[in-house]
């Protein structure tokens, strides 16, 4: 274990080094580049596009099937596939929108908003409204997991106010996947603490507070679903009941 950090402070401060380097990560890099062997390079970069490659074809795989409850990817595949030229798109939780991010092929002037690393739950509303006030002739999007929604489900009355037509998407797996993966690895499921969550019918409370609501349990309901919140004139939510994944499998938890 080798740690590059410009601050010494932050060397070994969680976890036993084998090496720390106090150093500009960036220079670091180079130093690093120009003392290896140039022999060495073609087998490494070999080995890590055998992985790349690997994993995209599982990522398409994934994107194909047509069980139901729909797969994780199978949702961000079909949404993908809806995007406008210009839309954007905010993530609003964690194992379901880092699966997301990994499946929706965004390019400018289309948009990917979230809080960076360790940023903060709930965003989701505050950043559709001022985003879609500010590309109005786009569509935004909302990615959340069902943990997620709970912390800013409410903020829908306001949108629905402004009458802003923004779509929500949330991943319901009932439960906070990104800390229950690794509670379940490392402790098992009978150690599991405070993870699980319900089936509950998030979009119920889209529709209470002035907008429409869609909930998915079969993979032929997704694509009628989202169709039709991509045509409404006010917020909308399609709530997804997911299956389980492999995909974020000893995806690290921070």
């Amino acid at each position: 274990m080798i740690q590059v950090d410009l601050d010494a402070a932050q060397l070994g401060h969680n976890r036993t080094l084998d090496l720390g380097v106090q150093s500009d990560v960036g220079l670091f890099l180079e130093s690093l580049i120009e003392r290896s062997e140039p022999k060495s390079a073609p087998q490494w970069l070999a080995e890590l596009e055998a992985v790349e490659q690997a994993r995209k074809a599982s990522i398409r795989e994934e994107c194909e099937q047509a069980s139901s409850p729909p797969n994780p990817l199978r949702v961000c595949h079909e949404l993908g596939r809806r995007l406008g030229k210009a839309d954007v798109v905010i993530g609003d939780g964690g194992d379901f929108v880092a699966s997301a991010a990994h499946v929706l092929p965004l390019e400018w002037p289309q948009l990917w908003m979230d809080p960076g690393p360790l940023g903060t739950l709930g965003i989701g509303p505050g950043y559709a409204l001022a985003a879609s006030l500010a590309r109005p002739d786009s569509r935004t999007i909302i990615l959340f997991g069902d943990g997620a929604f709970g912390l800013s489900a409410l903020e829908f009355e306001a949108l629905a106010r402004h009458r802003r037509p923004v779509v929500a998407v949330i991943g319901n797996d009932a439960a906070w996947s990104q800390i229950r993966r690794g509670q379940i690895q490392i402790y098992g499921e009978e150690r599991a603490v405070a993870t699980r969550l319900e089936y509950t019918r998030y979009e119920q409370v889209v529709q209470a507070l002035g907008g429409k609501g869609y909930w998915v349990e079969r993979v032929e309901e997704l694509g009628p679903a989202l169709d039709g919140a991509f045509a409404a004139d006010v917020p909308s939510c399609v709530n997804v009941r997911i299956s389980g994944s492999e995909f974020r499998k000893n995806a690290i938890a921070v």
